[in-house]
């Protein structure tokens, strides 16, 4: 089910509309997440496999003039320790700037809350700088460091 959040004036005047839906699937917001995630296997910050749950994925989505132009995906496979991660954010190109992530954080932050959380967390390629400073504009600290070997 989609949920209207509300509306935001961003940076340029514009008005945002913000929408919500606890499953990724089926919302007119997955198409520009798939192309997300492509581009960020085709820059290296991805890895080539799918690695979400359309009934633990969450989104939340702005549109501007009935057109999407960013997205906050989210999944719940740690509520149980009281933490929502973040899947993926990205802010089309064209509305960067905007302050528009930053609006979408403090939705992601209501709904982490409505769900009883009382923390998030967001996996980042250490590659990915762009992603690096939005999540420390977000209140994001490094944890620790994962490590991986391809064998």
């Amino acid at each position: 089910m989609i949920e209207n959040l509300s509306q935001e004036v961003i940076k340029d005047g514009r008005i945002m509309v913000i929408k919500h839906s606890s499953s990724i699937a089926f919302t007119p917001a997955f198409p520009f997440f798939l192309r997300q995630v492509a581009e960020l296997i085709e820059n290296g910050h991805g890895s080539a496999f799918t690695s979400w749950d359309d009934d633990t994925t969450g989104i939340i989505w702005g549109e501007i003039d009935d057109k999407i132009v960013a997205i906050f995906a989210y999944h719940t496979d740690q509520i149980k320790y009281k933490i929502l991660n973040v899947s993926l954010t990205s802010v089309d190109k064209e509305h960067r700037g905007l302050g528009i992530h930053t609006i979408l954080n403090s939705y992601f932050e209501m709904i982490a809350k409505r769900l009883g959380c009382t923390g998030t967390a967001a996996t980042v390629h250490p590659n990915n700088t762009i992603r690096l400073k939005s999540a420390e504009k977000d209140g994001l600290k490094i944890a620790y460091h994962k490590l991986y070997k391809r064998l």
